[in-house]
């Protein structure tokens, strides 16, 4: 395939047929490659769970975007690498790129897989810092309520699921999730019935 617009339909078609070998094929005899054509393959390497492949392709990658970056981050994080993940993030900001509530919420997951209170409350305040506060944020909002669960501290979760704005099944499923988690199922159940 020697036209990249050709080359790049062609990989995210064999990515979404699930024929990952046949994209990479592609990816391979492209002349020249751009950021999609290489994003295209980190984010489906992170989805068969091979972050070796993805983070090979993604050192290759001459100019690395937000989309690429959040690839990366979110790969590790749903890959069960929650250090890797804070590692990318942290090289991601190093970088100068920008964050937005997707990466944010795949930061908020490898923190909440770590269950550690410092990370947690480290992680809010850098979503408030960054604009993407839990009050005017679902996505972030809702994965926040998930973490401070998952750390230990229903407490923390209820009080970011208080302050939102506006809240949707997420929000709700993190919270009723939470108390559940924690014993408290008067709680679990009278939010349940909201």
């Amino acid at each position: 395939v020697q036209d990249l617009f050709v080359g790049n339909t062609l990989i995210d078609m064999y990515v979404k047929c699930g024929c990952l070998d046949f994209a990479r094929r592609v990816f391979d005899e492209l002349p020249t490659r751009d950021v999609i054509s290489f994003t295209a393959l980190i984010v489906a390497y992170a989805k068969s769970g091979d972050m070796v492949a993805a983070s090979e392709l993604f050192d290759r990658l001459p100019v690395k975007d937000m989309v690429a970056w959040t690839a990366m981050v979110t790969g590790f994080a749903q890959n069960a690498q929650p250090k890797e993940a804070l590692e990318y993030f942290e090289k991601m900001q190093n970088s100068g790129v920008n964050t937005d509530e997707v990466t944010l919420s795949s930061v908020i997951s490898a923190c909440a897989q770590l269950g550690a209170i410092k990370y947690a409350n480290w992680v809010r305040d850098f979503a408030e810092r960054s604009g993407f506060g839990p009050t005017d944020n679902v996505l972030v909002g809702s994965a926040l309520i998930d973490m401070y669960s998952k750390c230990g501290s229903v407490e923390d979760a209820f009080k970011v699921f208080e302050s939102m704005k506006d809240r949707n099944v997420f929000s709700y499923s993190s919270m009723i999730g939470g108390f559940a988690m924690h014993g408290c199922a008067r709680e679990a159940i009278e939010l349940f019935e909201k």
